[in-house]
């Protein structure tokens, strides 16, 4: 009754404020709490619980045939037979190039090729999933990013974070496991 006839009489001189607040703060807090029970009745595996019946379908993305590429494939072939690389270009002349050096490193991984205009890197990557997805939809897509570790703050400025741009569009993708496998950029030690 006393915040009712002090709400009243102190309208004209501003109290007005406090009660929109306070009605958008209850708003707020109840919309929180929606979010929350929401989120709890929704939380479900999304991946098989038991480690026997899960099969990765692994994507490895590459730039180039490099030590990192190598690393990476042999870390993504330790995890499951089924590895597939992938690389996108925009330029016809360097597709050629690219397989020739795939061919030398003679591994038993298939190489897919997707042409991008306009330089796109995550989009074609995403439908390539979204299509390895829908080709297997019992397995488990893990995606294995090379990622470049530079040792001062200021070296991630000289380079592009490619991996993180491809880990930031597979956070909100269900279902899809992403693994880095860091490569420390040093100086080499003189012997």
């Amino acid at each position: 009754m006393v915040v009712a006839v002090v709400a009243i009489t102190k309208i004209p001189q501003g109290a007005w404020a406090a009660l929109v607040v306070i009605v958008l703060l209850i708003l707020m807090m109840r919309a929180i709490h929606r979010h929350y029970t929401r989120a709890s009745d929704e939380l479900a595996a999304q991946t098989p619980l038991d480690p026997s019946k899960i099969h990765h379908t692994v994507i490895v993305p590459i730039s180039s045939v490099n030590r990192v590429a190598r690393q990476t494939l042999a870390y993504a072939r330790s995890i499951s037979d089924s590895v597939t690389a992938v690389h996108i270009t925009d330029d016809e002349a360097s597709i050629d190039k690219m397989r020739e050096e795939w061919n030398k490193l003679g591994i038993d991984v298939p190489l897919v090729i997707i042409e991008s205009p306009y330089r796109a890197l995550v989009t074609p990557l995403m439908k390539y999933i979204d299509e390895i997805d829908r080709q297997r939809p019992n397995d488990t897509v893990t995606v294995v990013l090379p990622e470049f570790i530079a040792r001062h703050w200021w070296e991630h400025l000289l380079h592009n974070q490619t991996a993180l741009r491809i880990k930031a569009a597979l956070l909100f993708r269900p279902g899809t496991v992403v693994t880095s496998v860091p490569y420390h950029l040093e100086r080499k030690r003189a012997a």
